[in-house]
């Protein structure tokens, strides 16, 4: 039977109502106690199953034992697999994260916005083989065709950076072909070519820094691959950049220093 304590004397009129939790016992009905009164009744259930299954395994090895016959109320409840529990778990996790993020960001990934966070990074898209005369009708310079480069043979559509790419943009000389070797050296005079001889460890990682980045960009999807030509090995290797002339094409975007995060310089792409 529930009971009522009388309020204290000198004290606020309030009535402390007393229930008895899953075990029996009298407890404050206040608020507070609510998670502690439905956790004590979950922990009872659990018990009482767990007593359950038990007796069951019991009798079940009687019967075995006295040699009788085993009936379907004798079979015991599979247990939850590992991989199913580790499952829950991740899923439950993740989910947390999710909401999270959510609340405070705003974003459910964080304010992430990479190509992981699409769906079209992990649905195969359908690639194109391009022949070189094919790359190079669409270097920007005709209106409404849309703008591709090459990295080692990996054709990007890069029409979303027009302004860049495009007629008049910074970085035009990189459209319509695959000048791996300008995106090396960061010149254009007679380095707008596939052919990488000659080429330092340090420039050669600054081809495969843009190379990543277009790799990762999700505004500029990877598309297909074009057919080189091989590089004649007895025919001359491109002579040095000539920086100092005036007249040569603007050369490309510089990769970001070793102190500095790629994603600034990244993001003038």
């Amino acid at each position: 039977m529930d009971e009522v304590n009388p309020p204290p004397p000198g004290g606020r009129n309030y009535v402390d109502k007393k229930i008895r939790d899953a075990r029996g016992n009298l407890v404050s009905d206040k608020t507070a106690n609510k998670p502690f009164l439905v956790y004590r009744e979950w922990k009872v259930k659990e018990e009482e199953k767990e007593r359950l299954k038990a007796e069951k395994a019991k009798r079940r090895a009687e019967k075995i034992a006295r040699g009788e016959a085993l009936g379907p109320e004798d079979e015991l409840e599979k247990e939850p697999s590992a991989v199913l529990a580790i499952a829950q778990l991740v899923l439950f996790l993740v989910g947390s994260v999710v909401l999270a993020g959510w609340f405070i960001t705003g974003s459910p990934l964080w304010g992430y916005d990479g190509k992981w966070a699409h769906l079209r990074t992990y649905i195969p898209q359908p690639q194109k083989l391009f022949t070189i005369e094919e790359l190079a009708r669409h270097d920007g310079s005709t209106p409404g065709t849309p703008i591709y480069l090459a990295i080692d043979a990996k054709v990007y559509d890069v029409t979303a950076g027009a302004h860049n790419y495009g007629i008049g943009g910074g970085y035009h000389n990189f459209a319509g072909i695959d000048a791996s070797r300008a995106w090396a050296t960061q010149c254009l005079r007679g380095h707008r070519t596939h052919d990488l001889r000659g080429l330092t460890a340090e420039e050669l990682r600054s081809k495969d820094h843009w190379r990543n980045f277009f790799d990762n960009n999700r505004k500029y999807p990877h598309i297909g691959r074009v057919l080189l030509i091989p590089i004649d090995p007895q025919s001359p290797i491109p002579g040095a950049c000539e920086t100092d002339n005036p007249k040569s094409p603007s050369i490309g975007p510089q990769p970001p220093p070793p102190h500095q995060p790629s994603g600034k310089a990244n993001k003038e792409l």
